[in-house]
């Protein structure tokens, strides 16, 4: 239940720099996308996604916000 109060509240305001990889999440070709802060000073996971497609990364984009982009 602290993930889904938390995350939502969490100060995005300063991150500059993103990082995005992929890893195997389970056996066979089913990957997970991730996604980092990776500004001076600042490295933290911000983000996993299942697959590793735009439309993954379209719902994290989507949870920054219109301002933000």
């Amino acid at each position: 239940m602290a993930v889904v109060w938390g995350r939502p509240r969490v100060d995005r305001s300063d991150i500059m720099t993103l990082g995005v990889d992929e890893i195997a999440g389970h056996q066979g070709h089913q990957y997970l996308t991730l996604v980092y802060q990776i500004d001076q000073g600042c490295r933290c996971r911000l983000w996993v996604g299942e697959h590793r497609r735009l439309s993954a990364l379209t719902s994290l984009f989507d949870s920054f916000g219109r301002s933000s982009v």
